[in-house]
């Protein structure tokens, strides 16, 4: 299991989601993870893990 379906494991489990969160811009996968990719399958989970609180080193290197 990579690190990326490890997080996206994590957030379905925990139904964490960015309902009662707004934003003034459009969050992107890279403003949290500077190695992660905006347009990547994993991007979402990443942004809703960041918004939860989850403690992630903001280094991951996600593929």
């Amino acid at each position: 299991m990579t690190e990326a379906q490890g997080i996206q494991m994590i957030v379905n489990a925990l139904n964490l989601n960015l309902d009662l969160v707004q934003f003034f811009k459009e969050p992107k996968a890279s403003d949290y993870f500077p190695n992660a990719q905006d347009d990547a399958w994993y991007a979402n989970a990443l942004i809703i893990a960041s918004v939860n609180g989850l403690d992630l080193p903001k280094d991951l290197i996600v593929y």
